[in-house]
């Protein structure tokens, strides 16, 4: 054993050391000024020189440390010389200290305080060092090592009683689980141990007060009585009178329904109904429920439905002939169907209206499908039925129109440059003059939107021919893949080639075509307002900054659309960037250059939106109303693969491509029903060819929902900056966006 060396303390040594540290010092070296003598060993009475550190005889130590000051002494002193302490009892009341700790830490362990006592027990191995200690030393030492051995081992019992209450929880069985937890000592009981015995507690008071609530002769209505019963069998599922009196419960309530339903109190089964655990349902109860749903949504359809359309139509068909004894929807059928038959279209909606909206509608602002113009003339009453059969289809390419027309308040062109020269100034001086017709030709996977204006003798453009020629793709995003891109050109040909045969372009009309905007970098810049020469350097500089490709490999042009000048030192402009990759551009552009078709205007679709709404507005201050000048618009163009999102006003725009879109919707119906895909696109236009209705209403619905979201965070994100007094009214436009139930859900949120 390593020979104990106490630190001087002393207050007459010459020198310090830190405590309970060994001195590697001989005592002769350590005394100093200790005079040479004979130390006689206390064991052998055997006479030993001083500069000996063990007798030689025995070999006893021949030093030992002094209890107080901790310097060494021959062995043979009875007083230190230093300190005069009386070495023999210092170390018997150093011995009887230190047991007395070790008494305490035992009765620590004891009583389970473990942590405690093996604390305690490190801190008196590292302060018990002096030699007289070694029995103390040795005691701690073993008792440490059996407290370790328990607290290990109390730790394991304790996790094994743990898992075994989590298992009795989880299996309903609260008592049981309780008493399993309550085996843990509190010490010993963790975080997740605690919120395991609160869940017990709380679950038994909540089975107590639902069984008092259930037995209660006034325990409310047939619903509320149903969800006690229900939250009582989820909470002991396989208690047998739970389960007993949940069956006695579902019969009644199957019953109550039944009544309701012949009540035409459809909702409130269907809430009743539902309440019904799975456990005890049977299949009558199952029959019910499918009844009541497909009833309750058929009503509410009657009841919500903003427009008069042919799904609404068939919808209050569908509910006649489901419930002939409800008085009240043959009577809304009739009306439908008369002002249906009226065909009166009233702007901006093309369909009758029916139920009035809420002063504030789910989305914040009135809903309108579609876009029918109110400026804009047609040449016919045939055009005119034609563009009113399906006005959504048709925005974009009117936008395209006007502009190839000259009348759109956003002239972006991403046409790319074409070498100069005697053919290309013929075709630029094309571009630039003033057209007296002009087609607007929206090309996307999912068909073709043509729409041709005319300038009458007044100037003001007619729409003269508007076509649709559907194309839907075998999968959606198919042309994402590269191997899907010739079958992509290929379909677009096709279509082209039958608009071709049937409608000739002429050779003095301008051509504008669509682009997506989700295929667009855009950018809303903002600059500080100066003279048109320094504002061109700005915004050029801008452009570099912005466009994260050389400028050589993109197609981009720009549009100062709004300037402010609240004052001098805060006038700004703003201005609007479009790029795009030019090879994407000649790509698509060479599939109308295969068709035979001259294209001047190679606009982006969002754009191309708010230029048709603003272009047919009336001239600022040729109207009476006061705020018509500062109206706003939000346009939700769902398409098939993306949804643009744009806000638009007479002096700004802002536009943003999301999803969910058209095909998302198929593909909710694809996946819950299993259909194929032409099956569920035919479903989702026409859902009176589904067996239910409302389970149809029900997948879209969350489609909605998502649609909903992001709409809302685009209002959030930018709606109080361009619509500082609130958008005026919400325009739901694009070939999906006339999917049934959209309108009503946007307008009522269900």
């Amino acid at each position: 054993m390593t020979e104990y060396v106490p630190a001087e303390t002393c207050p007459h040594a010459g020198h310090a050391r830190h405590d309970n540290q060994v001195s590697h010092e001989t005592p002769q070296r350590q005394m100093g000024s200790v005079l040479q003598r004979e130390i006689t060993c206390t064991r052998c009475s055997h006479a030993n020189p001083d500069e000996h550190r063990y007798c030689r005889a025995c070999g006893l130590p021949l030093w030992k440390a002094c209890p107080r000051c901790t310097r060494y002494r021959p062995i043979d002193e009875a007083f230190c010389a230093a300190c005069g302490q009386d070495i023999a009892a210092g170390e018997e009341q150093l011995v009887q200290e230190h047991s007395i700790q070790l008494a305490g830490i035992e009765q620590l362990a004891a009583s389970l305080q473990l942590h405690e006592a093996i604390a305690a027990l490190q801190a008196l191995l590292a302060a018990a060092v002096h030699p007289c200690l070694e029995d103390v030393r040795q005691t701690a030492t073993a008792l440490l090592g059996r407290v370790t051995a328990q607290r290990d081992e109390l730790r394991a019992e304790c996790a094994r009683h743990a898992r075994r209450g989590r298992r009795l929880l989880d299996a309903c069985r609260y008592h049981d689980a309780g008493r399993e937890l309550e085996q843990i000592p509190a010490r010993f009981r963790d975080e997740e141990t605690n919120m395991m015995l609160a869940e017990v507690t709380d679950r038994l008071q909540e089975i107590d007060r639902l069984r008092r609530e259930i037995a209660a002769p006034r325990g409310g209505g047939p619903t509320d009585r149903m969800r006690r019963v229900a939250r009582l069998v989820a909470l002991l599922p396989h208690d047998t009178e739970v389960l007993r009196c949940a069956r006695e419960a579902c019969e009644q309530s199957r019953q109550r329904a039944q009544e309701m339903l012949q009540a035409q109190q459809y909702a409130s089964a269907v809430e009743l109904l539902r309440c019904i655990p799975e456990s005890v349902a049977d299949a009558a109860v199952a029959t019910l429920l499918r009844r009541a749903s497909e009833l309750e949504y058929l009503w509410s359809e009657v009841e919500l439905a903003p427009y008069v359309t042919p799904a609404t139509l068939q919808a209050a068909a569908r509910l006649v002939r489901l419930d002939p004894d409800n008085r009240a929807a043959r009577e809304k059928h009739q009306e439908m169907r008369r002002r249906l038959a009226a065909d009166r279209p009233e702007p901006p909606a093309h369909w009758p209206r029916w139920a009035s909206s809420p002063p504030r509608t789910f989305v914040g602002m009135p809903v309108l499908p579609g876009y029918v113009p109110c400026q804009l003339g047609f040449s016919g009453p045939e055009v005119r039925r034609s563009f009113m059969a399906a006005p959504e289809l048709y925005s974009v390419a009117c936008g395209l129109a006007l502009q190839a027309l000259g009348k759109a308040p956003v002239g972006t062109n991403l046409m790319p440059a074409r070498p100069v020269g005697l053919l290309g100034a013929l075709r630029a001086s094309k571009r630039e003059r003033q057209a007296r017709a002009g087609w607007g030709l929206d090309l996307t996977n999912s068909g073709l939107k043509a729409v041709r204006m005319v300038l009458d003798a007044a100037g003001q453009p007619t729409i003269a021919h508007c076509v649709c020629l559907p194309q839907r793709a075998s999968s959606p995003h198919a042309h994402a893949a590269p191997e899907k891109q010739a079958e992509k050109k290929a379909g677009q040909l096709d279509t082209l080639a039958r608009f071709t045969a049937t409608h000739s372009i002429s050779a003095s009309d301008n051509v504008g075509v669509s682009w997506p905007a989700v295929q667009t970098l855009v950018r809303f810049l903002q600059l500080p307002a100066a003279g048109s020469r320094k504002y061109r350097e700005m915004l050029e500089h801008e452009v570099r900054l912005q466009i994260p490709v050389p400028l050589d490999q993109v197609t981009y042009d720009t549009r100062t659309y709004v300037t402010e000048t609240a004052g001098e030192q805060h006038a700004s402009a703003r201005s609007l960037l479009l790029a795009v990759r030019t090879v994407d551009l000649e790509s698509h552009l060479a599939v109308f250059q295969e068709a035979g078709i001259a294209v001047q205007v190679l606009q982006c679709d969002a754009v191309a939106l708010h230029n048709f709404v603003q272009a047919d507005r009336p001239a600022e201050g040729t109207v009476d109303t006061p705020d018509a000048d500062a109206s706003s618009t939000v346009i939700l163009d769902v398409g098939a693969e993306t949804t643009n999102i744009v806000f638009s006003t007479r002096h700004a725009i802002w536009f943003r491509s999301v999803r969910p879109a058209g095909d998302d919707i198929e593909s909710a119906l694809v996946q819950r029903f299993k259909l194929a895909r032409d099956v569920a696109t035919a479903v989702v236009h026409q859902p009176a060819k589904a067996a239910r209705m409302s389970a149809i209403y029900q997948q879209t619905c969350r489609v909605f929902q998502e649609l909903a979201v992001q709409l809302e965070g685009c209002i959030s994100q930018q709606g109080g900056q361009l619509f500082p007094d609130g958008a005026e009214r919400l325009l739901v436009v694009g070939g999906a966006g006339a999917t049934p139930g959209l309108l009503r859900f946007l307008t009522h949120g269900r």
